[in-house]
């Protein structure tokens, strides 16, 4: 159980977002930070003993850890705040947006208006452009992975 463990002495697991078959995400505290900022894990345990395929996996991840950097400069996408190793478990930190996913928006059987899906799709391809720009496919867009974000009603890509 990983509620109330300090990852990198420093961030402070309060609650498991989602967990799967090679990892989790975690909502957890920045203890070292004013206020204790929340922020967004996710945790990738990839079960692997070969030291050449552990490797790997470490290299892809700091991969992604460097186009997450790049792209966390657009504010519709999540800062990434650090990312670490430890016991060969990956960790990458994230900002926390508050807000509501837009599948809380699309309710089945309550169709939203044109204007409405003209707006939700402006909003998301205007991400998707600067995304894109830079050489990444989110490949998992859905309306889960789209935060109603509550500080401005904007929406933000989330997941990559």
């Amino acid at each position: 159980m990983m509620i109330g463990n300090i990852l990198d002495g420093r961030y402070q697991i309060i609650k498991i977002i989602e967990s799967g078959e090679i990892g989790h995400a975690y909502l957890a505290l920045d203890i070292r930070r004013p206020g204790e900022a929340q922020c967004f894990i996710k945790h990738l345990q990839p079960n692997i003993y070969d030291r050449r395929l552990i490797n790997i996996v470490r290299d892809r991840f700091q991969k992604e850890a460097q186009t997450l950097e790049k792209l966390s400069q657009h504010d519709r996408i999540p800062k990434l705040l650090a990312y670490f190793e430890e016991d060969r478990e990956f960790f990458l930190v994230q900002s926390f947006i508050p807000g509501q996913s837009l599948d809380n928006e699309i309710l089945p059987g309550k169709p939203l208006s044109e204007k409405q899906v003209i707006l939700i799709l402006n909003e998301v391809l205007e991400i998707l452009v600067f995304v894109h720009e830079n050489s990444v496919i989110h490949r998992d867009i859905k309306p889960a992975n789209l935060i109603r974000r509550k500080s401005d009603n904007q929406l933000v890509l989330i997941d990559f």
